[in-house]
């Protein structure tokens, strides 16, 4: 038995039994209603982690967490669960897997390494999922950081949709303000994830100038989202945010840029001035509404 019954998921949604998958293409997931797992061990000792929640239904929403308390949560992560699958959807979720490189990052965006890309992995294996369980549709979820990884993997997916809170729309741009928490962030990221990129030592490092530049558009939706896409978005903002004009601003040039802005929707309210995660009644409002409007649009024909 590959899956068990949704009701019977635990809170972390780790008990249902796990699969291994040999090679990121030999993932087959299973078609039966319910709740399985998976994992995959890249070449370089990481799991990549996820779980498919089947419900049989036409849409398929795809869940990334943003930044992690290591403290408090443990890994895998499977972000907003229970909120997903109150809904009359089927979802999947899936844990960074450049987290388990060190016990204190906190986010890592999703990018991949040098040598492994995160984003890729998890478009197709979205959509080998889909068209497992007969899923037409494909919504991508996350906040903050699992926002900028929703952004960037529905880019690679045409015909899916984002929905993003408040999101980065770069990982350089996580530096906009030069507050210190910015820094650490880039610092830790580089240290663990991508010290192929770092210019200097990290704690010499100006960190002015994008050193993400030679990654090309992998870690920047701005750079990606100035060419021609064929996904849709929408995206919630506080607009009391500092990434209200750091990101979504600049994220809305990007757009403008590559022609997508006919394909973006945004949703606006009135938070804290930090940047925290959204209150539960603005992400039930923009799920019901970015699900209402995935069933407006013409089924992906997923390839």
């Amino acid at each position: 038995m590959t899956t068990i019954p949704i009701e019977d998921l635990d809170e972390a949604g780790l008990n249902p039994p796990l699969m291994t998958v040999e090679t990121l293409d030999d993932f087959k997931p299973s078609p039966d209603a319910g709740a399985s797992r998976y994992r995959h061990v890249i070449a370089s000792g990481e799991p990549f982690d996820a779980l498919l929640v089947n419900k049989e239904t036409d849409v398929l929403v795809v869940s990334l967490h943003g930044a992690l308390d290591r403290r408090k949560y443990t890994l895998p992560r499977f972000e907003r669960m229970r909120t997903i699958i109150s809904n009359d959807v089927s979802s999947m979720y899936f844990a960074d897997p450049a987290l388990t490189r060190e016990d204190n990052i906190q986010l890592a965006w999703y990018t991949g390494w040098d040598g492994f890309d995160a984003q890729q992995a998890v478009a197709d294996w979205s959509v080998t999922a889909a068209k497992s369980i007969g899923a037409t549709r494909i919504m991508f979820a996350g906040s903050s950081g699992g926002g900028f990884a929703s952004l960037q993997i529905s880019a690679l997916v045409p015909g899916s949709v984002c929905l993003s809170f408040n999101p980065q729309t770069s990982v350089h741009g996580y530096l906009t303000r030069g507050e210190a928490k910015g820094v650490d962030a880039q610092r830790k990221y580089l240290e663990v994830v991508r010290p192929d990129l770092a210019t200097d030592s990290i704690w010499k490092m100006d960190y002015e100038p994008d050193w993400s530049l030679p990654a090309g558009d992998r870690m920047s939706a701005l750079r990606r989202y100035s060419h021609p896409l064929e996904n849709y978005v929408y995206t919630v903002q506080n607009v009391n945010d500092f990434h209200y004009r750091d990101h979504y601003y600049p994220f809305l040039g990007a757009c403008a840029r590559g022609g997508n802005l006919p394909r973006v929707r945004a949703a606006e309210y009135e938070g804290g001035h930090l940047h925290d995660s959204p209150p539960p009644a603005v992400v039930l409002s923009a799920l019901a509404a970015a699900l209402e409007w995935t069933r407006e649009l013409p089924p992906a024909n997923f390839q």
